[in-house]
């Protein structure tokens, strides 16, 4: 029988193990992994389970363990986790990640994702809808539908600066009519900059300029910067839908597309098509 707050001592009378006792985290996932063993997610941490079985095909309650493998990441969404032959992907709030049976498991704080040379990109997920994202082994490649966040390019002035509060209203335009009032948006690329980070926008209204339909919204700066702001100004809009499909070469060990869909992916499917096997993108 386990210890108080012994996580790693199967529980031969409860017949469970506990991961991660006495802590804020929670499971995201538990998925098989090899011969007797199961990889538990959570989200700020993944285990990996043994059973070891007794002749008489109970458990083995003295052999079987629990281990911690990492509490430096873990996984952001359960669908997004996929055996691909001997490795499992998945994705943690930090990026797509790898584990292979083959190699050493263990996930330091210094591990890079794979997504390091697209970093950019996966840096627009949108943190509130991220559980949302799935992915599938298919053909050698590793396929991710993910949230991401859309990116336009912004003009900001200011309006109504308050010199007592130290405050003004920032008005932005930007060529997208997907904004809504309440959104949540991320600015960057002023040289000014009080007028980067995430924001709560309001006033929305479309306008039209130079002849295209448009949007312009405002939000609160602080400090009063210089208008108009300079610099390449971007807007991240926010999206809580699965559009954008990254694609994994188990084989080059690359990332070689990013797919965007006029729809939201909830899912993938193989199956046979004529006399091939393909991947089918879901839309519930």
């Amino acid at each position: 029988v386990s210890d108080i707050f012994d996580g790693e001592t199967y529980d031969s009378i409860l017949k469970s193990f506990r991961v991660n006792a006495g802590s804020n985290d929670s499971i995201t996932a538990i998925h098989p992994f090899s011969e007797q063993q199961v990889l538990v997610f959570c989200r700020n941490s993944i285990w990996l389970g043994t059973v070891v079985l007794t002749s008489a095909g109970g458990i083995d309650a003295a052999k079987s363990s629990l281990q911690l493998l990492t509490n430096e990441l873990g996984c952001a969404a359960r669908r997004s986790i996929t055996t691909a032959g001997t490795s499992v992907f998945f994705l943690s709030d930090r990026g797509v990640y790898k584990l292979d049976s083959q190699f050493d498991l263990k996930l330091r704080g210094n591990t890079p994702p794979l997504y390091d040379t697209i970093a950019d990109q996966f840096d627009r997920i949108n943190v509130n809808a991220v559980t949302k994202s799935c992915g599938i082994y298919f053909a050698n490649r590793y396929y991710l539908a993910v949230p991401l966040m859309g990116e336009d390019h912004a003009l900001i002035s200011l309006l109504r600066p308050n010199t007592a509060t130290n405050t003004a209203r920032a008005q932005v335009r930007v060529a997208h009519n997907t904004y809504k009032n309440g959104d949540s948006v991320i600015i960057k690329g002023a040289n000014e900059n009080d007028y980067n980070g995430t924001f709560t926008i309001n006033a929305v209204s479309n306008i039209t300029v130079g002849g295209r339909q448009a949007q312009q919204f405002n939000y609160t700066v602080q400090n009063l910067p210089a208008t108009p702001a300079t610099g390449e100004i971007f807007v991240n809009r926010p999206s809580s839908t699965n559009r954008v499909v990254f694609i994994y070469n188990m084989l080059t060990q690359s990332w070689e597309s990013r797919d965007t869909y006029g729809f939201s992916i909830d899912g993938f499917t193989v199956a046979t098509y004529g006399s091939e096997k393909r991947l089918f993108a879901n839309n519930a």
